[in-house]
């Protein structure tokens, strides 16, 4: 495919930078994730976004990605009826994931000072790709706050949809 490099080369430059932030549910973070695993084989340098505690219950980087897809942990902020320690609907019951979406809404000041950072070259290998300005930030249906980040900085975003199955087809009757 053009454009990518080959992520076992390390001598090979990055193709893109791609922030990758899903919401906070395992059936969004996880498909996310594979999707950030592949842009890392492909030899693209991936941040992948989340909370302290879902990013450790995801599982660790494999090492032949470690090198190109990175996990930023960015503390959720306390609301106010959000049980102490939920970070994903997994946590709450279904009457509290509201409170789990404020408490999301509550990182728009961190993802944005993430990405102003990516965007000054501050954080990280420059080999890697981590150091330079992100090509794309691709997000969730819940983050509004994401497109006047990622337009201030004259970054590209685009949603992820994650569907079931039963929905796709239901969609193409």
């Amino acid at each position: 495919m053009a454009g990518t490099r080959d992520a076992s080369s390390p001598a090979s430059s990055p193709s893109l930078h791609v922030v990758v932030f899903p919401w906070l549910a395992f059936g969004h973070m996880i498909p996310f994730l594979e999707l950030s695993k592949r842009l890392a084989r492909r030899g693209h340098a991936v941040t992948f976004v989340s909370t302290p505690r879902n990013a450790a219950r995801l599982g660790a980087v494999p090492p032949e990605l470690a090198a190109r897809l990175r996990v930023a942990a960015l503390e959720l902020p306390g609301v106010e009826g959000l049980p102490r320690g939920a970070e994903s609907t997994a946590d709450v019951p279904p009457e509290k994931v509201g409170l789990l979406k404020k408490a999301f809404d509550g990182l728009a000041a961190p993802f944005a000072d993430l990405v102003a950072e990516a965007c000054a070259g501050a954080n990280g290998d420059a080999t890697a790709g981590f150091s330079r300005k992100p090509d794309f930030v691709i997000h969730d249906f819940a983050q509004n706050w994401i497109w006047p980040v990622a337009e201030e900085h004259e970054v590209r975003d685009g949603i992820l949809f994650v569907a079931t199955c039963s929905l796709s087809a239901t969609a193409w009757r």
